[in-house]
């Protein structure tokens, strides 16, 4: 039972790869940013994290030169999650490719919509009764004597 509870702890935990090659492809170092990736990802991640690091390997791909690398990086991400988004401030270049592969996977799914959640009317609840509006009374007429 202490072996689960530290497994469910460490699975809790950020992925500390992901987050160093968020640091290195803020700084611009590309290569090392490529190298904490390939340890994310053999690391225990989320599914969110997995997505994370599908998209920061094709940012850091493409900003060496890789651009089959980042495609198939961006291609992984969308189909993780076909919602996934670049991170703020990315540039006009990288969008487009990244919505050109967007497009070449197709239209994305439509959000589920919540289930209502209506409550059964308990068995000794009161009828609603429907109510019909009378006719109106007829309008007097005035007539010309």
């Amino acid at each position: 039972m202490l072996a689960q509870l530290a497994a469910s702890l460490f699975l809790a935990a950020p992925n500390p790869h992901l987050r160093a090659a968020k640091i290195f492809y803020d700084e611009f170092q590309f290569s090392r940013c490529v190298q904490q990736l390939a340890q994310a990802g053999a690391a225990p991640a989320t599914e969110v994290e997995l997505v994370e690091i599908e998209v920061y390997g094709g940012l850091c791909r493409y900003s060496l030169g890789d651009f089959k690398g980042a495609d198939e990086h961006f291609r992984l991400a969308l189909k993780l999650d076909p919602r996934a988004a670049l991170p703020p401030m990315t540039s006009p270049k990288l969008s487009e490719r990244f919505e050109a592969e967007r497009a070449r996977l197709g239209p994305v799914p439509a959000a589920p919509e919540p289930a209502a959640q209506v409550a059964p009317a308990p068995a000794d609840a009161p009828v609603q009764a429907e109510l019909t509006p009378a006719a109106a009374p007829p309008t007097p007429q005035l007539t010309a004597a």
